[in-house]
């Protein structure tokens, strides 16, 4: 099976840092929750975001997974 995102190839590499930097975004958006002081931004701005991360990180995941399988 031909697999769309070859190891070590440059989509493979975007795939992997985006999936990163969501990862961070996210961490970063959970500690400014915690705290809430000083965010320009108001915490149901702040929860949305999360949850929109969080649901493009997992959809992110599974992108190879379904190379894998064939689909896409």
């Amino acid at each position: 099976m031909h697999d769309k995102f070859a190891e070590g190839s440059s989509q493979q590499t975007l795939l992997i840092r985006r999936l990163e930097a969501f990862g961070m975004a996210s961490t970063l958006i959970s500690r400014e929750l915690d705290r809430s002081t000083g965010v320009p931004y108001s915490r149901g701005q702040l929860t949305r975001a999360l949850k929109s991360l969080d649901s493009t990180v997992s959809k992110l995941s599974k992108i190879p997974e379904k190379l894998t399988q064939g689909t896409s």
